[in-house]
């Protein structure tokens, strides 16, 4: 019975002890290969944080006399005294908050260029400052200017005193800098290997996973020679382990005491590896310098040769133009952007400047962008264009044309044609609003091109406020002549066409102006004898053929003059004319003359409140549209002008020689408000190209409603209704270019300012997000499309905000 006793205590004991043991744990494998096991009775409450590592005290700059300038911090990285080592991080990781190690790296799974003076440049990230903007990581050739000078060992510092004995400056030659042996971490909280000292540089290495840096070496305080052959650390591969430099000759003064630094050596290095940072103060010279040729010219387009020397890659250069001589590059005009993806000395290119204005000085310099860095040339060219006959400046507003479109001398009448037709013969346009600019309906802009256009009312009212009138006649033909400063025009009485005659020829002048309505449109008339009411704006049929004197300058109607300046110093004589323009002859669908553009400037653009939390205003039509229901003109994706076929083949932004695509605007806003914002761009302003999430709020916050009829326009499309207001928008369907037709004609598509981007084709993105709207089984269809190449031609609303 006892044992029997005994026997069952035992089992119970054993059984408890099992349950006991069976409690659960929290395992914890790190990063170096341990594990932590810790029972969760022990544990209260797990959480996450990120770690930032405390920023010590900025350094002292030290002037060592060298010949660049360039000024060393008194010590590295993270570390408050001369001898310490510092914050040991990986290449890029200008946060310091990752300590991890090979796939697990980051902040870019890839870097395409050098990192000095960029947002990964970690001394930029900890020194610089307003007061001090120009701390950042030493490149190879500031090592390499550093090697020429004298170097001692320091024992009980572990670490070499660098002086320049040869300083220029005498008052120099006492200054030094320290620079410890660091070691190298690897994924582990301790140091590896610290009897050598390891310092990133800000340059990118052979390999994408590799970056360059400096090492040096001492054993026993004694000098070594480094190898420089492929080497490893924790079982990584470090690159090929190139040598591309062994340090320089060594400085000859001070008492013999220098050190020859054959000591140290350039490495290609994993970039996971982490390694001191020593910062410079100086202004980052980019290696990159680039020139350009005096311009070559052919009428209103100019051809520069253009040479950009040095090494990098994925450099972009274009040439910056103004009519200012000292202007700012932020703020000119540029040409076409070029890219070299990888420059290894010399590359050159001619660029064009096309749609330059008439007798004009231009200014003009080349410009590099390298990274996160711009360099201009020094020197900056001028030229000038010729000037043409017929322009005649009043000093108003626009300059005027000296005769009317069709006719080769100022007393001729010219062509009489219908309001927005390019032929007398033609068909009226029968939208409404304006059509100055327009290269189908404006005349002036058809024929003449380049910024010709029809007036606007308050142009040609310019003309009887400023200007004084009087009748004569030139050549037997009546007319008015308009003259300030000595200057002037003359508008003969063209009379107009009615049918096929020419009617009230030699007693009143008919000119149309850019503004229409339905079945009519605004006319100024010039009537004989001048009196007080000669000159009067009347509304008439669009069918009647009426005569059109062009002005020349962009059409924007808050540029019209209050109290004009009494110059007038760019006359255009007093009997302007007497060339012919290629084109003026009647006949045909479309008048000849230079190719026009066809993006017309925002005329009566309404920013239409739709209620949303973003604040964000839409745009009442289309870029290029005169009203909400027309779909407006078409454009590849980042590109700011139109075309006659949308290819890859002339897509702006891709390089056929290397089958790759310019993208640097990537992330959600992409390229709105940048110069590859199309709404940006010809409407000025705060208008911009919207972003995806811009459409999303527009789906979420309105109502959706399909038009097969919008207001008897025929056009198919949605009402977007405001939910908290009584506004909307109207939104129509558009199809799309792809080549030089139009096609999916019964969808709607909208490009979005953002790229869609492959991870693993980050550089090589070939489409952009768009966003399309349909009827699909009779229910709404909106929604965003991804597998659009970027050279087609889509429309495009713009947004602004409040």
């Amino acid at each position: 019975m006892t044992f029997t006793m005994r026997k069952s205590l035992l089992f119970f004991f054993l059984f408890l002890s099992t349950v006991l043991n069976a409690q659960q744990r929290v395992v914890i494998a790190q990063a170096n290969g341990d594990t932590l096991y810790i029972p969760i009775w022990q544990i209260d409450n797990i959480s996450f944080e990120n770690v930032q590592l405390p920023t010590p005290s900025k350094p002292e700059t030290v002037d060592l006399g060298l010949k660049s300038g360039l000024l060393w911090g008194s010590w590295n990285v993270g570390a408050e005294s001369a001898e310490q080592v510092g914050y040991l991080l990986g290449w890029g990781n200008a946060d310091s908050t990752n300590l991890s190690k090979d796939a697990k790296y980051f902040p870019l799974p890839n870097f395409t260029r050098n990192i000095t003076n960029t947002d990964y440049d970690i001394a930029k990230a900890f020194w610089a400052s307003e007061e001090n903007p120009f701390w950042h990581m030493p490149t190879v050739e500031d090592f390499q200017e550093l090697a020429a000078c004298q170097w001692e060992w320091v024992a009980e510092k572990r670490a070499y005193k660098i002086s320049n004995p040869n300083a220029d400056d005498e008052s120099l030659r006492e200054n030094f800098i320290y620079l410890p042996v660091t070691g190298e971490r690897f994924g582990e909280e301790e140091p590896d290997s610290v009897d050598f000292g390891f310092y990133w540089t800000g340059y990118k290495g052979s390999a994408d996973s590799t970056a360059v840096y400096v090492r040096i070496s001492i054993v026993d305080g004694e000098v070594v020679v480094e190898p420089t052959g492929d080497e490893t650390s924790g079982g990584e591969e470090q690159g090929d382990g190139a040598e591309t430099g062994d340090g320089g000759e060594p400085g000859t003064g001070g008492g013999g005491e220098a050190v020859v630094p054959t000591f140290w050596s350039i490495q290609d290095g994993f970039r996971a590896r982490h390694m001191a940072v020593r910062p410079v103060y100086g202004e980052y010279k980019i290696p990159v310098s680039i020139t350009s040729s005096d311009a070559e010219l052919e009428h209103l387009n100019a051809s520069i040769m253009t040479r950009v020397e040095g090494e990098g890659e994925n450099i972009k250069f274009y040439i910056a133009y103004s009519n200012v001589e000292n202007f700012v590059v932020a703020e000119a005009k540029k040409s076409a952007v070029y890219l070299i993806e990888n420059l290894e000395e010399l590359f050159s290119e001619r660029i064009q400047l096309t749609g330059l204005d008439y007798d004009t000085k231009y200014y003009y310099r080349a410009v590099a962008i390298v990274g996160d860095n711009t360099v201009e040339e020094a020197v900056t060219h001028m030229f000038q264009t010729e000037p043409d006959t017929r322009i005649v400046n009043l000093g108003l507003s626009v300059k005027w044309a000296s005769r009317n479109i069709g006719a080769d001398s100022e007393e001729e009448s010219g062509y009489h044609v219908p309001w927005g037709s390019l032929t007398e013969n033609g068909y009226p346009y029968g939208g409404s609003n304006h059509i100055s600019g327009f290269a189908d309906y404006d005349l002036a802009t058809a024929v003449w091109g380049g910024e010709w256009r029809m007036p606007t009312r308050e142009e040609f009212e310019e003309l009887k406020r400023y200007c004084t009138a009087t009748q004569e006649k030139v050549n037997g033909v009546s007319g008015v002549r308009f003259s300030r400063n000595h200057t002037s025009i003359f508008l003969p009485f063209a009379g107009g066409r009615a049918g096929s005659s020419i009617q009230n020829a030699g007693k009143v002048g008919y000119y149309w102006t850019d503004e229409g309505s339905t079945g009519v449109a605004y006319v100024l008339d010039l009537q004989s004898p001048i009196y007080d009411d000669f000159f009067t704006m009347e509304l008439s049929t669009k069918s009647l053929g009426l005569s059109v004197r062009a002005v020349y300058g962009k059409n924007d109607k808050n540029n019209f003059i209050e109290n004009p300046d009494e110059g007038g110093d760019e006359p255009g004589g007093d009997t302007p004319g007497g060339d012919t323009p290629g084109g003026d002859e009647p006949g045909g669908d479309t008048p000849g003359g230079e190719e026009p553009p066809v993006n017309p400037i925002a005329e009566d653009v309404e920013a239409i409140d739709l209620g949303l939390t973003s604040g964000t205003l839409w745009a009442n039509k289309n870029v290029g549209s005169v009203n909400s229901s027309e779909y407006g003109e078409f454009y590849a994706w980042g590109e700011t002008e139109t075309k006659s076929t949308y290819l890859l083949s002339n897509y702006s932004h891709y390089n056929a020689d290397f089958e790759t695509f310019d993208s640097p605007y990537k992330g959600v806003k992409g390229i709105q408000g940048t110069e590859q914002d199309a709404a940006h761009v010809i409407w000025g302003g705060n208008w911009v190209i919207p972003t995806p999430t811009q459409f999303s709020e527009l789906v979420e916050q309105c109502t959706w409603e399909w038009q097969n009829d919008y207001n008897s326009t025929g056009v198919k499309g949605y009402i977007v209704k405001s939910k908290k207001n009584s506004n909307y928008i109207f939104l129509p369907i558009t199809g799309y270019y792809n080549g030089a037709s139009r096609t999916a004609q019964n969808r709607g598509f909208y490009w979005t300012s953002s790229l869609y981007l492959f991870p693993a084709d980050w550089d090589k993105a070939k489409q952009a997000m768009e966003f399309v709207i349909e009827l699909s089984d009779n229910e709404n269809d909106m929604h965003y499309q991804m597998d659009t190449s970027r050279a087609c031609g889509l429309a495009i609303r713009p947004v602004k905000n409040k």
